[in-house]
């Protein structure tokens, strides 16, 4: 049910670029399969250069993961979300669907223009911008938050400042045994 929710948007958009279609069409038969955290997409190409679901008989040409921590650098692009992920199978249909994911974006005011109008669709766009924005500032917020309660609050980590300390301890502590354990020899 999910992946034919997913398609329809992601067929309306390649559509709505031919260069992407066209891009795909060399690919027809190929199926991926995309896992992002967890939730996996089957998906095979067409002739026509669109996408629809992977029989569950079919093997993927291509198989891409990306762990659900790297949506958080979506706000940094589309290529800094590439090099999170791994990527196995045939390399010329990878590269196409990296070619994809780092160009192709969804114009959502297009899109909602001919229902809502295009004052009103230009709103909803620049309002989903600025709550995306938002959603990614409270999220990064919230990281260095935690990182700084669990290392400077809890102090259930360890800085580096007191690592290097340790370590100085530590190898000060392994020369006095060595000079004790000389002496123990030369007493004996």
């Amino acid at each position: 049910m999910l992946q034919s929710f997913l398609l329809l948007p992601l067929n309306r958009l390649l559509k709505g670029e031919a260069w992407a279609s066209d891009l795909l069409k060399p690919h027809a038969g190929k199926g991926a399969l995309l896992i992002v955290g967890g939730v996996s997409l089957r998906v095979c190409v067409t002739e026509a250069g669109l996408l629809e679901p992977l029989p569950a008989d079919v093997e993927p040409a291509v198989c891409l993961t990306l762990p659900a921590s790297a949506l958080a650098t979506l706000s940094d692009g589309a290529d800094q979300l590439t090099k999170h992920a791994t990527v196995s199978g045939d390399a010329g249909f990878a590269e196409t669907i990296s070619l994809l994911l780092k160009h192709l974006r969804p114009d959502v005011g297009a899109a909602l223009s001919p229902v809502l109008g295009d004052v009103i669709a230009h709103r909803v766009e620049t309002g989903l911008s600025h709550i995306g924005a938002s959603v990614r500032q409270v999220a990064s917020n919230f990281g260095a938050n935690a990182v700084e309660y669990v290392r400077d609050e809890q102090a259930l980590v360890v800085t580096q400042d007191e690592l290097v300390d340790w370590r100085k301890a530590l190898g000060d502590l392994e020369s006095a045994l060595n000079r004790l354990e000389k002496r123990i020899e030369l007493a004996a």
